[in-house]
């Protein structure tokens, strides 16, 4: 709210002053980077590396069942899914992101391999989640018309999640910003039917989020209009027209006009008309010093009294400041052509590995991967007698990488893919493996392993059963069985490879 009311003010100045007194505005559509501090904080994040680390939900015992009576159940944070939200916000606001990833440990071993001008570090509290119920009196008529006193109810839904944050500078590591913020996402509806486990559930992705834009906006640049006077002299007819040129977003003409002023030792007005003019046009460097010499020109005269000096050299800082800065060992790692190979499997499902196979690469292709078309790997691997992933695991991964002329190769293998099915009891499982190897080294330079695991306990038997049926018969007929748990799981395995924004 304080920014739009400055804008607006700042333009019905623009409306009131122009034309009527000895200067017109000349409106920059910056966007700013957020963050006013350090200006090694910006340096920072001109190509920063992000690493998210969820802490795991602590067994206390009977003190942890007082403690979810107080602030709720604890629940599985979205760590992927946030990661990725992080790095979007960050990229669309004019920062630069050489990878993210979630990590199991701070600091992540893998930042070295992009060679980051700095390192964001999120430790995540577990989730907690909660409802509450809340009812206020009303009244209300019946159909007769007479009126009726009763009671509304509401139910709020809220997760909340702690996050600190400490940026390093890269090189040498000094911490040049740091922070621990409470977050919270709420809903509400008017009939309370969900458990607060089950609506996380539905809105676990949107909380995510949430706590992913509260993190981007403490640093990410947004829109910030700023007006910039340009004056004359009232009996000085041809730099009247300059600045009202200017003033109308004609700063071609009106710029050539202040730089040979300026050159033949032109005032004060004609060094500040060009420097905004340098200004608009994204030159901040020849900006900065005619602004600085028309600063200095002007000292004692009244009329650049109300020059925001101040804000405009603070804007400069932050315009110049490094952004998106191209990032070589980024750019070699996400530039290598990589295999998704057939993966292995230990389970009697055979539509789920290869859907999860499908997920998975279009998860890495959207996280800036050089994949290759999984049609092509097949293929190729056919040609050497192969179509199964069990039959690979012998196989060297130099003649993988070889055979498929990649640079890069990722195998799987699936251990779990099913669902129990017990009267009331519902359990349905998905896990696995993964490793990737490159042409750097035959051993591996990523792995990850995870579990997805859902338990339902239905309060009828009837119920229960008919609801567990109907949703597997849903799935089977999408050829999309388990698909609520195996996109978690994909999200999980993804997200702790580097992944980048696009």
């Amino acid at each position: 709210m304080h920014h739009r009311t400055a804008y607006f003010a700042a333009a019905l100045a623009a409306v009131l002053f122009s034309g009527c007194s000895s200067h017109y505005s000349v409106r920059m559509n910056h966007r700013l980077p957020s963050y006013q501090g350090s200006p090694e904080v910006l340096r920072a994040l001109s190509s920063v590396y992000i690493s998210v680390k969820p802490e795991a939900p602590v067994d206390l015992g009977k003190l942890g069942k007082v403690l979810n009576a107080l602030a709720g159940d604890p629940a599985e944070f979205e760590a992927s899914a946030f990661a990725a939200d992080t790095a979007a916000g960050l990229f669309a606001g004019g920062l630069g992101v050489a990878a993210y990833r979630v990590s199991p440990e701070l600091p992540d071993p893998l930042a070295a391999r992009f060679s980051p001008s700095g390192l964001l570090s999120l430790a995540v509290s577990p989730v907690r989640v909660s409802v509450v119920k809340t009812e206020k009196n009303i009244t209300y008529k019946d159909k007769s018309g007479a009126v009726k006193a009763g009671k509304s109810a509401t139910w709020t839904y809220t997760a909340a999640v702690s996050v600190q944050g400490s940026l390093a500078a890269l090189p040498g590591g000094a911490v040049v910003d740091s922070w621990a913020e409470p977050m919270q996402y709420s809903e509400q509806n008017n009939h309370g039917d969900l458990s607060a486990s089950d609506w996380y559930g539905q809105a676990s992705l949107k909380a995510a989020a949430s706590f992913a834009a509260r993190v981007a906006s403490r640093y990410a640049g947004k829109p910030s209009p700023r007006f910039r006077p340009v004056y004359f002299e009232k009996k000085d007819k041809p730099a009247k027209r300059a600045a009202r040129a200017a003033g109308r977003g004609g700063c071609g003409s009106s710029s050539s006009f202040w730089s040979a002023r300026a050159a033949a030792g032109g005032t004060w007005r004609d060094l500040l008309g060009l420097a905004v003019c340098h200004e608009a046009a994204g030159d901040y460097a020849a900006a900065r010093e005619k602004y600085l010499a028309a600063r200095e020109k002007s000292a004692g005269d009244k009329q650049a009294s109300g020059i925001r000096w101040a804000q405009i050299f603070s804007d400069l800082d932050r315009l110049t400041a490094p952004a998106q800065e191209k990032n070589a060992a980024a750019e070699a790692w996400f530039g290598r052509r990589v295999a998704l190979l057939p993966l292995a499997e230990e389970t009697n499902s055979i539509d789920g590995p290869p859907m999860l196979r499908e997920m998975l690469f279009e998860a890495l292709a959207a996280g800036g991967y050089a994949m290759q078309p999984l049609a092509e790997t097949d293929d190729l691997l056919r040609r050497q007698g192969y179509s199964d992933g069990a039959q690979l695991r012998g196989v060297r991964q130099d003649k993988l990488r070889k055979w498929l002329n990649v640079d890069a190769v990722i195998t799987g293998d699936i251990t779990e893919f099913g669902e129990i099915m017990a009267g009331v009891y519902n359990r349905r499982q998905v896990a696995g493996g993964f490793v990737m190897s490159d042409s750097s080294s035959d051993h591996e330079v990523w792995s990850s392993s995870g579990a997805v695991t859902r338990v339902k306990t239905s309060k009828s038997l009837g119920g229960g059963l008919l609801s567990q049926l109907g949703k597997g018969l849903y799935e089977r007929m999408r050829n999309k069985p388990l698909y609520e748990e195996a996109a978690l799981f994909v999200r999980k395995i993804s997200g702790s490879l580097p992944r980048r924004p696009k």
